[in-house]
Protein backbone atom coordinates (compact mmCIF):
# COMPACT_ATOMS: atom_id res chain seq x y z
CA UNK A 1 0.00 0.00 0.00
CA UNK A 2 2.84 2.37 0.84
CA UNK A 3 4.43 1.79 -2.56
CA UNK A 4 1.13 2.59 -4.30
CA UNK A 5 0.78 5.84 -2.34
CA UNK A 6 4.37 6.81 -3.15
CA UNK A 7 3.88 6.19 -6.86
CA UNK A 8 0.68 8.25 -6.77
CA UNK A 9 2.52 11.03 -4.95
CA UNK A 10 5.19 10.99 -7.67
CA UNK A 11 2.51 11.61 -10.27
CA UNK A 12 1.16 14.58 -8.33
CA UNK A 13 4.69 15.90 -7.80
CA UNK A 14 5.39 15.80 -11.53
CA UNK A 15 2.44 18.08 -12.22
CA UNK A 16 3.75 20.66 -9.75
CA UNK A 17 7.27 20.37 -11.18
CA UNK A 18 5.95 20.97 -14.70
CA UNK A 19 4.09 24.09 -13.57
CA UNK A 20 7.01 25.50 -11.60
CA UNK A 21 9.73 24.77 -14.18
CA UNK A 22 8.34 27.13 -16.80
CA UNK A 23 7.64 30.10 -14.53
CA UNK A 24 10.07 29.98 -11.65
CA UNK A 25 12.27 33.06 -11.37
CA UNK A 26 14.91 31.03 -9.53
CA UNK A 27 14.77 28.49 -12.34
CA UNK A 28 15.58 31.19 -14.88
CA UNK A 29 18.52 32.41 -12.80
CA UNK A 30 19.83 28.86 -12.53
CA UNK A 31 19.53 28.38 -16.28
CA UNK A 32 21.48 31.60 -16.86
CA UNK A 33 24.25 30.51 -14.49
CA UNK A 34 24.45 27.03 -15.97
CA UNK A 35 24.69 28.41 -19.49
CA UNK A 36 27.77 30.36 -18.50
CA UNK A 37 29.48 27.52 -16.62
CA UNK A 38 30.46 23.91 -17.06
CA UNK A 39 31.39 23.90 -20.74
CA UNK A 40 33.29 20.65 -21.00
CA UNK A 41 35.99 19.35 -23.25
CA UNK A 42 36.33 15.59 -23.32
CA UNK A 43 39.35 13.93 -21.78
CA UNK A 44 40.93 12.27 -24.83
CA UNK A 45 43.27 10.25 -22.63
CA UNK A 46 40.39 7.93 -21.71
CA UNK A 47 40.30 4.68 -23.66
CA UNK A 48 36.95 4.97 -25.45
CA UNK A 49 36.94 1.40 -26.73
CA UNK A 50 37.42 0.07 -23.21
CA UNK A 51 34.54 2.21 -21.94
CA UNK A 52 32.19 1.27 -24.78
CA UNK A 53 32.94 -2.41 -24.19
CA UNK A 54 31.16 -2.05 -20.83
CA UNK A 55 27.93 -1.30 -22.71
CA UNK A 56 28.25 -4.55 -24.64
CA UNK A 57 28.89 -6.51 -21.44
CA UNK A 58 26.06 -4.72 -19.62
CA UNK A 59 28.34 -3.33 -16.90
CA UNK A 60 26.64 -0.02 -16.16
CA UNK A 61 28.78 0.69 -13.08
CA UNK A 62 32.04 0.70 -15.02
CA UNK A 63 30.51 2.53 -17.98
CA UNK A 64 29.31 5.48 -15.89
CA UNK A 65 32.66 5.62 -14.10
CA UNK A 66 34.26 5.86 -17.55
CA UNK A 67 31.72 8.48 -18.55
CA UNK A 68 32.65 10.72 -15.64
CA UNK A 69 36.33 10.16 -16.33
CA UNK A 70 36.00 11.25 -19.96
CA UNK A 71 33.50 14.04 -19.30
CA UNK A 72 34.05 15.17 -15.71
CA UNK A 73 31.18 17.23 -14.33
CA UNK A 74 31.45 19.04 -11.02
CA UNK A 75 29.45 17.85 -7.98
CA UNK A 76 25.89 19.05 -8.25
CA UNK A 77 25.90 18.89 -12.06
CA UNK A 78 26.84 15.29 -12.83
CA UNK A 79 24.02 13.14 -14.14
CA UNK A 80 26.38 10.18 -14.58
CA UNK A 81 27.66 9.98 -11.00
CA UNK A 82 24.69 11.42 -9.10
CA UNK A 83 21.83 9.68 -10.92
CA UNK A 84 22.78 7.07 -13.54
CA UNK A 85 25.49 5.33 -11.49
CA UNK A 86 23.53 5.19 -8.19
CA UNK A 87 20.49 3.95 -10.12
CA UNK A 88 22.58 1.20 -11.70
CA UNK A 89 23.84 0.11 -8.28
CA UNK A 90 20.34 0.29 -6.79
CA UNK A 91 18.90 -1.93 -9.52
CA UNK A 92 21.66 -4.45 -8.82
CA UNK A 93 21.06 -4.35 -5.07
CA UNK A 94 17.29 -4.74 -5.41
CA UNK A 95 17.26 -7.08 -8.41
CA UNK A 96 15.86 -9.89 -6.28
CA UNK A 97 12.89 -7.75 -5.26
CA UNK A 98 11.55 -7.67 -8.83
CA UNK A 99 9.61 -10.55 -10.40
CA UNK A 100 10.30 -12.12 -13.82
CA UNK A 101 8.82 -9.25 -15.83
CA UNK A 102 10.60 -6.85 -13.51
CA UNK A 103 13.93 -8.49 -14.28
CA UNK A 104 13.31 -8.00 -18.00
CA UNK A 105 12.49 -4.34 -17.33
CA UNK A 106 15.62 -3.74 -15.24
CA UNK A 107 17.89 -5.29 -17.86
CA UNK A 108 16.20 -3.48 -20.74
CA UNK A 109 16.04 0.01 -19.21
CA UNK A 110 19.65 -0.24 -17.99
CA UNK A 111 20.97 -1.16 -21.44
CA UNK A 112 18.71 1.41 -23.14
CA UNK A 113 20.05 4.25 -21.00
CA UNK A 114 23.68 3.26 -21.62
CA UNK A 115 23.02 3.24 -25.37
CA UNK A 116 21.46 6.70 -25.19
CA UNK A 117 24.27 8.06 -23.01
CA UNK A 118 26.78 6.64 -25.50
CA UNK A 119 25.75 9.44 -27.88
CA UNK A 120 26.88 12.01 -25.30
CA UNK A 121 29.96 10.03 -24.35
CA UNK A 122 31.27 10.26 -27.91
CA UNK A 123 30.92 14.05 -28.09
CA UNK A 124 34.01 16.17 -27.69
CA UNK A 125 32.42 18.94 -25.60
CA UNK A 126 29.07 19.99 -24.15
CA UNK A 127 27.44 21.48 -21.04
CA UNK A 128 26.77 19.51 -17.88
CA UNK A 129 23.34 21.11 -17.60
CA UNK A 130 22.40 19.87 -21.05
CA UNK A 131 23.67 16.42 -20.14
CA UNK A 132 21.48 16.34 -17.03
CA UNK A 133 18.41 17.42 -18.96
CA UNK A 134 19.15 14.86 -21.66
CA UNK A 135 19.72 12.10 -19.11
CA UNK A 136 16.47 12.84 -17.29
CA UNK A 137 14.45 12.64 -20.51
CA UNK A 138 16.34 9.58 -21.75
CA UNK A 139 15.82 7.69 -18.48
CA UNK A 140 12.06 8.31 -18.48
CA UNK A 141 11.86 7.27 -22.15
CA UNK A 142 13.88 4.10 -21.48
CA UNK A 143 11.66 3.24 -18.52
CA UNK A 144 8.57 3.50 -20.69
CA UNK A 145 10.06 1.54 -23.59
CA UNK A 146 11.29 -1.20 -21.24
CA UNK A 147 7.79 -1.78 -19.85
CA UNK A 148 7.57 0.50 -16.79
CA UNK A 149 3.84 0.92 -17.35
CA UNK A 150 3.25 -2.82 -17.48
CA UNK A 151 5.30 -3.95 -14.48
CA UNK A 152 3.89 -1.50 -11.90
CA UNK A 153 0.75 -3.64 -11.61
CA UNK A 154 2.88 -6.04 -9.55
CA UNK A 155 3.45 -5.21 -5.88
CA UNK A 156 6.93 -6.74 -6.01
CA UNK A 157 7.92 -4.47 -8.88
CA UNK A 158 6.40 -1.41 -7.23
CA UNK A 159 8.40 -2.17 -4.10
CA UNK A 160 11.55 -2.56 -6.19
CA UNK A 161 11.02 0.72 -8.01
CA UNK A 162 10.30 2.54 -4.74
CA UNK A 163 13.58 1.22 -3.33
CA UNK A 164 15.47 2.29 -6.46
CA UNK A 165 14.01 5.81 -6.48
CA UNK A 166 13.82 6.14 -2.70
CA UNK A 167 14.65 9.73 -1.67
CA UNK A 168 17.31 10.68 0.84
CA UNK A 169 16.73 13.69 3.10
CA UNK A 170 20.19 13.73 4.66
CA UNK A 171 21.70 17.04 3.64
CA UNK A 172 20.68 19.60 1.02
CA UNK A 173 22.76 17.99 -1.75
CA UNK A 174 21.10 14.59 -1.25
CA UNK A 175 17.71 16.27 -1.08
CA UNK A 176 18.33 18.02 -4.39
CA UNK A 177 19.49 14.79 -6.04
CA UNK A 178 16.45 12.98 -4.65
CA UNK A 179 14.16 15.66 -6.06
CA UNK A 180 15.57 15.07 -9.55
CA UNK A 181 15.24 11.29 -9.09
CA UNK A 182 11.61 11.62 -8.03
CA UNK A 183 10.96 13.87 -11.02
CA UNK A 184 12.36 11.18 -13.35
CA UNK A 185 10.12 8.55 -11.75
CA UNK A 186 7.14 10.89 -11.95
CA UNK A 187 7.79 11.60 -15.62
CA UNK A 188 7.86 7.85 -16.24
CA UNK A 189 4.44 7.62 -14.60
CA UNK A 190 3.14 10.50 -16.70
CA UNK A 191 4.04 8.56 -19.83
CA UNK A 192 1.99 5.65 -18.49
CA UNK A 193 -0.97 7.97 -17.93
CA UNK A 194 -0.74 9.18 -21.52
CA UNK A 195 -0.76 5.58 -22.76
CA UNK A 196 -3.77 4.71 -20.61
CA UNK A 197 -5.72 7.73 -21.86
CA UNK A 198 -4.85 6.87 -25.46
CA UNK A 199 -5.84 3.21 -25.02
CA UNK A 200 -9.12 4.09 -23.30
CA UNK A 201 -9.94 6.69 -25.94
CA UNK A 202 -9.18 4.32 -28.79
CA UNK A 203 -11.28 1.55 -27.21
CA UNK A 204 -14.19 3.92 -26.65
CA UNK A 205 -14.12 5.19 -30.22
CA UNK A 206 -13.95 1.63 -31.52
CA UNK A 207 -16.99 0.63 -29.49
CA UNK A 208 -18.84 3.66 -30.81
CA UNK A 209 -17.95 2.63 -34.33
CA UNK A 210 -15.84 5.75 -34.93
CA UNK A 211 -12.56 5.51 -36.80
CA UNK A 212 -10.00 8.29 -36.87
CA UNK A 213 -8.36 9.21 -40.18
CA UNK A 214 -4.74 8.14 -40.50
CA UNK A 215 -2.43 10.74 -42.00
CA UNK A 216 0.60 9.29 -43.75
Amino acid sequence: MQSVLLLFALGVLSLHVSMIAGHSFLGRIRQFVWRRRNYLQANDAVDQERCLAHIQSGDCVEFYKCFQERLPCTPGHSYATEHALPRCRAYRADYGTFDGRGHFFVNATTRCLMEKMKLKFLQDNYQCRNLTLYGRRAEADCNKDAGFCRIISSSANRDGLCNVYKPSIRGFRNLRISFVDLTIAANSLKKCAADVIEDVGTTLLRRLGISLPIHG
